[in-house]
């Protein structure tokens, strides 16, 4: 079973066609070409992942300070085991702000979902309402 794996400088840009490596606990993607936090929902593959290297790709360089922290929320149920970002100990108190971020951002997505779904309701009615107008015979005007 493989349990470590190091990819460090092979321009990967994507990590969608990762295989599922349940072993897996050390991985090392730093220096490629990943753009995006997207990718970080591939780490779900890994579910005993205790180390995680993505140091010197364009999207870690981006979030700075803020990588392991987005690590954490997206990683959610899925990585209960890290214990490493960028050779950085994962303490405990930083699992729970990033659950409290997880879900704050799950809340957030809902509600301006339901936001979305009220806003287009209230859209097609007054769509309906002036259709209804417009299909209304002339004598029934004097009833407005």
């Amino acid at each position: 079973m493989l349990k470590k794996l190091d990819l460090n400088t092979n321009k990967i840009a994507s990590l969608a066609n990762m295989p599922n490596l349940p072993a897996l606990e050390h991985l090392d993607l730093g220096a490629n070409l990943l753009a995006s936090a997207d990718c970080l929902t591939a780490l779900h593959a890994f579910p005993g992942l205790k180390v995680i290297i993505m140091s010197a790709n364009p999207f870690v360089d981006e979030m700075a300070d803020k990588f392991k922290s987005e690590v954490l929320v997206f990683s959610g149920t899925h990585l209960k085991t890290i214990k490493t970002t960028n050779e950085e100990e994962v303490a405990d108190e930083e699992v729970v702000a990033a659950g409290e971020e997880r879900n704050e951002r799950a809340k957030l997505k809902r509600e301006a979902e339901e936001e979305a779904l009220r806003v287009a309701a209230e859209k097609a009615l007054e769509e309906a309402a002036l259709a209804a107008d417009k299909n209304k015979p002339a004598g029934d005007a004097e009833d407005e």
